[in-house]
């Protein structure tokens, strides 16, 4: 695993989370305080978030301000209450905070398909520079056509970001209280979000903390790389293309080093993803994922791997190819059968069979992303 761990709690994990997560996320992000003053109060939260819903009942209404989580530094603020707007019922919920700038793209960008494969999520650029993200996602990924979820984000240029966030409320025999159309629509979600009410809240929030703009993924192969990594998804998602010639091909995204996309040959999609790192000549780390590989003629090392997905997921395995070039360069495969990590299986098993990840490890086109 490579990359920053540092800053909001959590955050760590974004790459992973839905937008409607992220209200749980900002909520746990540490604010060193500083010359912006203390932030709104959990009232001002909640009044602001009133103003801004359309006419019908409101319940259950609390918020929070800036301060104290269990002796540690301060939480961002946020509301939430329990809307009615007639025809459905839902939870909405609000956060804000000041990011540090320039805030890295993975605190402004929609989820990673790899990880929300039943994600809906589109984003544009407001005319301000800020980017909205509106997100329809089922509750559970585990179940997607269960209870969902909607959220709207909007991060502005400066720093700042609101996330407003609509979910099924419990309904008497489980019912889903959102099942034909929840209360408020994604765009009424993206107007509250990109509201100029939350401006002067905005402007005496403190700056909170986002660490290094590499953000840690459980996406890399055991060991991990010995920098951080610098090769964009979409060049590696280019790169991976032409060598998935028999298969139909959607759902490319990915963070640096790390570039994925789904397969599909007439019986389900699959998820296949590749890391590409480049190592110093001859570390030590990788003596162990190496110790019993097959030495090729060249020097290169390439291992095989097939097992239960290390992501979980209801019958979900995961197959693996791994190789080690002798110049450093690293190029891990791996392929699950569903069309994202920890989702249950969708097919019996992966389309492209081991050899076949072997082959595109192997193949001579990563060497393009070597080092020397």
């Amino acid at each position: 695993m490579t990359g920053a761990t540092t800053g909001c709690r959590g955050m760590a994990r974004r790459i992973g989370a839905g937008l409607a997560a992220a209200f749980v996320v900002l909520t746990g992000c540490t604010t060193p305080g500083g010359a912006r003053g203390h932030g709104p109060s959990g009232a001002t939260m909640v009044r602001t978030l009133r103003s801004l819903l359309p006419p019908g009942k409101i319940s259950g209404a609390h918020g929070k301000g800036v301060g104290p989580v269990q002796g540690r530094l301060p939480s961002s603020p946020s509301a939430e209450l329990i809307f009615d707007g007639g025809r459905a019922v839902a939870r909405v919920s609000v956060a804000i905070v000041r990011l540090s700038v320039p805030v890295p793209d993975l605190f402004a960008q929609c989820p990673d398909s790899a990880y929300r494969p039943y994600d809906r999520c589109t984003s544009t650029v407001l005319s301000d520079g800020s980017r909205l993200n509106l997100d329809a996602a089922p509750l559970r990924q585990d179940r997607p056509s269960g209870a969902r979820q909607w959220a709207a984000q909007v991060t502005a240029p400066s720093g700042t970001q609101v996330v407003v966030s609509e979910s099924s409320v419990p309904a008497p025999g489980g019912a889903d209280t959102m099942a034909d159309a929840p209360p408020l629509s994604l765009h009424a979600l993206g107007r509250i979000a990109a509201s100029a009410a939350w401006k002067p809240l905005m402007n005496v929030l403190p700056e909170s903390e986002t660490g290094s703009s590499s953000a840690a993924t459980d996406t890399q192969p055991s060991g991990g790389g010995d920098k951080q990594p610098t090769i964009m998804a979409a060049s590696i998602t280019a790169a991976l293309t032409p060598l998935l010639r028999d298969f139909r091909i959607a759902d490319r995204g990915g963070s640096p080093g790390f570039g994925h996309l789904t397969v599909d040959d007439g019986h389900g999609r699959s998820l296949l993803a590749v890391n590409v790192q480049q190592w110093k000549v001859h570390d030590p780390a990788l003596v162990p994922v190496f110790g019993h590989a097959e030495a090729l003629s060249d020097g290169t090392l390439v291992t095989t791997g097939a097992g239960p997905s290390t992501h979980g997921g209801a019958g979900a395995v995961e197959w693996t190819a791994d190789m080690l070039r002798p110049n450093g360069l690293r190029v891990f495969v791996s392929e699950v059968n569903a069309p994202g990590y920890g989702v249950p299986a969708t097919r019996a098993a992966p389309p492209i069979s081991l050899a076949g990840l072997r082959r595109i490890s192997l193949d001579r086109t990563w060497q393009r992303f070597a080092e020397g």
